[in-house]
């Protein structure tokens, strides 16, 4: 009995081995990728004639996808023709060394300059002649003066035992083939649009940040205005966010942001009925308002979203002096008396202010709404606004819940600064965020990667000390919050108007980061 169980138990094992194990191609063939053929064709087409390989030859990019590289064992590609490689190409070769397809070798015949691609960068920064482990396969790069046994050297280590290539394992996804998707105009010539919602029967509403809210029928493919809110559009505000109610086709509920045109100087979030493809402003529902300066200019925000548990997200911007700051080339913190529209510490890095924040609420059906749990601060108010889910936040202009896990990003809007990054670079990073909880996000102490901007003295001109990310204070006389904050988190992207050594694929020029 104990000999049937070791036998079976190695039995066993056997098959699980031979399950794991790639197969092995029974044939050899070689891609050599070149818009210039000269003489290492005619080199490889004699060290196919003795190993009894195959060389393909070719300079037809449309040899890069999977089903054409699963067939091939090594590529060989010319530096000048990787220059040249496609967006769709460069993920195809990435799949193939993911998949164990077998592996590539690069000669230096002149300098890599394909930007924005990581794993193209990690083999800009290797020596000449480095063998490479890249995900499942191998990468040879030659040096520049190699000789045809360098290439057959270099094809014996890439091609190694001549596995099948098994795409389960490639984790790069395949640029999308264009003739997928059909481009349908809804609606032109709007003013200013800011947000749309997508309603039952693919209907699509849109709102005007002057105050238009318009409906595109697509039974009809007509556009019809159904409203027309008297909103305050002055500086960046207006009719800022729109968001249907999860159960829309039941309640018909609207949410609308939008800043208050008479008597109080506020941003509104309120509900609405669409019945009958017109709004009907007589059913307003107030759910919050806060307070707003409309002296200075600058950043309101407004995005309205709802995540699958039927919370529902506000972002709103800082709302402060941005003038007088850029002049200056420092972040708002103004603590001068007379001064305090221009200080962030009172909204943005307040815990007692709902501007320069992401909020999260749950709306009631009777207009009102109740604080979710997991907010930032308890349900009592005792630490901060219990609306607060995100905090310290410039201008988060747009962001997405992820609708399975209700992970939270966003993009914020950078300033403009001559205060210096670690790079040597203007600190003027627009970021890109995610949140999978609630948090501090730094601003206007820091940046980026938790970068602290030196507490600067509007007074004397001076530069002061930094702050500390992971013990924050809030010694501004113009926050009414606490004064201890969380600690910062940092960003998950940032970059400035420059290349971006960390994060290549964003490239240079404008910046306004949205998510």
């Amino acid at each position: 009995m104990i000999k049937f169980k070791s036998c079976a138990v190695l039995f066993l094992m056997c098959c699980v081995l031979l399950v794991s194990c790639s197969k092995s191609r029974s044939t050899t063939k070689v891609l050599y990728y070149s818009e210039s053929n000269g003489n290492l064709t005619q080199e490889l087409e004699r060290l196919a004639d003795s190993r009894k390989w195959e060389v393909v030859t070719t300079s037809n990019e449309q040899y890069f996808n999977d089903d054409s590289l699963s067939r091939i064992s090594a590529v060989i590609l010319p530096n000048s023709s990787i220059n040249q490689l496609g967006h769709r190409s460069i993920p195809a070769l990435k799949r193939y060394m993911e998949a164990g397809g077998s592996g590539i070798i690069t000669l230096p015949d002149t300098l890599l300059q394909k930007k924005g691609w990581p794993w193209l960068q990690t083999l800009t920064e290797q020596k000449e002649g480095a063998e490479l482990s890249i995900d499942q396969g191998r990468l040879l790069k030659l040096e520049k003066n190699y000789s045809a046994e360098d290439i057959e050297k270099g094809l014996v280590y890439v091609i190694g035992g001549n596995k099948q290539a098994d795409y389960s394992r490639a984790t790069t996804l395949n640029v999308p083939d264009s003739t997928r998707y059909t481009r349908t105009v809804l609606a032109q010539g709007l003013d200013e649009p800011l947000q749309m919602a997508l309603l039952p029967g693919n209907d699509v509403l849109f709102i005007e940040r002057k105050g238009g809210v318009k409906m595109f029928e697509s039974k009809t493919g007509d556009l019809k205005t159904i409203a027309n809110l008297d909103v305050f559009t002055g500086i960046e505000d207006g009719l800022l966010g729109v968001a249907a109610d999860p159960n829309f086709a039941e309640n018909h509920w609207l949410y609308v942001y939008y800043s208050v045109a008479k008597g109080k100087q506020v941003n509104r979030l309120s509900r609405f009925e669409l019945l009958d493809d017109q709004l009907d402003q007589s059913s307003e529902k107030i759910l919050l308002e806060i307070p707003t300066q409309r002296i200075y200019c600058c950043h309101s925000a407004g995005y309205l979203a709802f995540d699958s548990q039927g919370n529902l997200y506000l972002s709103t911007g800082d709302n402060t002096n941005a003038e007088d700051p850029l002049v200056e080339g420092y972040p708002p913190v103004d603590e001068r008396p007379g001064h305090e529209l221009a200080d962030d510490q009172a909204t943005a890095a307040s815990t007692d202010n709902l501007k320069g924040k992401i909020l999260r609420i749950t709306p009631e059906d009777d207009g009102t709404y109740s604080i979710p749990d997991g907010n930032l601060f308890p349900k009592d108010g005792s630490k901060g606004r219990p609306e607060i889910y995100i905090m310290g936040l410039r201008n988060p202009f747009r962001f997405t819940v992820d609708e399975k896990n209700n992970n939270l990003y966003w993009g914020d809007v950078g300033p403009d600064t001559k205060v210096k990054s670690d790079y040597g670079e203007p600190m003027s990073f627009d970021e890109i965020n995610q949140a999978r909880g609630p948090g501090f996000y730094g601003w206007p102490y820091f940046l980026g990667n938790n970068q602290a901007f030196p507490h600067y003295d509007y007074e004397t001109k001076l530069e002061g000390p930094k702050k500390d990310p992971a013990n924050p204070i809030n010694d501004s006389p113009n926050n009414t919050g606490e004064r201890i904050l969380p600690p910062a988190q940092g960003a998950m992207i940032w970059y400035g108007k420059g290349n971006s050594k960390e994060f290549p694929l964003v490239g240079n020029g404008g910046a306004s980061a949205m998510a």
